[in-house]
């Protein structure tokens, strides 16, 4: 009986260090290889959130020079909103949340009221939206 016994605690049926080891790194390899991609959907979806939200400031932006093209003439612009001249472009920079823009107003060749309107929001000095129009500002007595 006891060279029963001590042929059945020879049996091999468990696992070795080895294997285990083995195992071990084969699945380390795997998380790695996923965290990796995990790492980059994280960062895509951030760079899409900034630029939704930029979307979103510069299109609020062009939504009030719609406005202002319908309420104002551009002699009132500069006067009324703050908009600087310089060699023939009006322009007024803006910040919001963590963006910095500005908007420029320019005249179309060839055209007595319509104008060029753009629209640019930076983070961390890396354009994320640029916004452009053409917009028929209301004349004035004077113009």
């Amino acid at each position: 009986m006891k060279l029963r016994k001590f042929s059945e605690l020879n049996k091999d049926t468990g696992t070795t260090l080895v294997e285990l080891l083995a195992a071990i790194a084969i699945l380390s390899l795997i998380v790695t290889a996923f965290l990796a991609f995990f790492i980059q959907g994280a960062r895509t979806n951030t760079r899409a959130g900034d630029v939704n939200e930029a979307t979103f400031i510069a299109q609020e932006q062009m939504e009030e020079m719609v406005h202002f093209s319908q309420t104002l003439t551009i002699d009132e612009l500069k006067i009324v909103e703050g908009f600087s001249e310089r060699s023939g472009v009006l322009s007024r920079p803006f910040n919001e949340s963590e963006y910095s823009g500005d908007i420029r107003v320019f005249k179309v060749e060839d055209s007595d009221s319509l104008y060029t309107v753009i629209v640019t929001l930076t983070k961390d000095n890396r354009p994320q939206a640029i916004l452009e129009n053409r917009l028929p500002f209301r004349v004035g007595d004077a113009e």
